[in-house]
C-alpha cells in the first residue's frame, strides 16, 4: 500500500466532491458531456473503483472503456473533441493522466512521484492540443483553490514543472505559451489580532511549455 494511502483517499475524496465531478453513493451511470462525444462513469461494487465509457452521442457507439480508482478531475479541450482524466488507473496507484484525441488511442501518463500531491485540480488543453496544463494538490489545497502546475507534452511524454506552489487559475494564450496567476499570503494585524488574507496576482506570469 502507498504511503498515507488513507490520508491521500480522504483527501481526493473531499476534492471529488468539491469539484462536483462524481456523487459517491448513486450506482446509476452518470455521464460528462460534450457537444460531440459523452464519458460515462458507472460506479461498481468495490469502493473507489469505476468504469468509464466513453461514446459518440449521436449514435451511442462505444469509443473505449477503462476501469479507473478515485478519478479527481475531467477536463474536455475549448472544442471539446479531446479528454483528460486524473484518476488512479489501478488500486494503489496514484498519479495517472489517461488522454484521448479523436483517432487516436487512450493514453495513460504517469506524474513523477516528487510532483504529484494527493488529486488532480483541474486541466487546460492547448490550442493544438499537445500539451495540457493541470494542477495537483496536496493537503488544504482544495480549501484554498492553489496547487502546483505543471504540463505535459503528448508528443515527448514528459512533465514539466512551472512552479511549486500557489497557483490559482491557469490559461492558454498560444500552443506554448501559458499564463498562470499565483497567490501570495499577506499578514496583517488590525488591533490586536493577526489576520493572514490571500492576494492573487493581478498580472499574470508567462511561461513557455516546450
Amino acid at each position: 500500500m502507498n504511503r498515507h494511502s488513507f490520508q491521500r483517499k480522504t483527501f481526493l475524496l473531499l476534492s471529488i466532491l468539491m469539484f462536483g465531478l462524481v456523487s459517491f453513493g448513486n450506482s446509476a451511470p452518470r455521464s460528462v458531456e460534450s457537444s460531440v462525444y459523452a464519458l460515462e462513469i458507472k460506479d461498481e461494487k468495490e469502493p473507489g473503483e469505476e468504469t468509464l465509457r466513453l461514446f459518440h452521442r449521436r449514435s451511442g457507439r462505444t469509443i473505449w472503456t477503462r476501469k479507473v480508482w478515485w478519478h479527481s478531475s475531467i477536463g474536455w479541450a475549448s472544442d471539446k473533441r479531446a479528454l483528460a482524466i486524473g484518476a488512479n488507473t489501478a488500486a494503489g496507484t496514484e498519479g495517472n493522466i489517461l488522454t484521448w484525441r479523436p483517432g487516436g488511442q487512450l493514453r495513460v501518463f504517469k506524474i513523477p512521484d516528487d510532483d504529484f500531491g494527493d488529486y488532480f485540480m483541474g486541466f487546460a488543453w492547448s490550442p493544438d492540443k499537445r500539451r495540457l496544463l493541470f494542477r495537483t494538490g496536496g493537503s488544504g489545497d482544495a480549501d484554498i483553490d492553489t496547487g502546483l502546475l505543471l504540463c505535459l507534452n503528448l508528443d515527448n511524454g514528459r512533465f514539466y514543472k512551472v512552479t511549486k506552489q500557489g497557483v490559482r487559475k491557469m490559461a492558454w494564450a498560444g500552443r506554448r505559451k501559458a499564463l498562470y496567476w499565483t497567490v501570495t499570503w499577506v499578514t496583517s494585524s488590525p488591533g490586536y489580532r493577526q489576520v493572514m488574507s490571500q492576494v492573487v496576482s493581478k498580472t499574470p506570469h508567462v511561461w513557455n511549455c516546450p
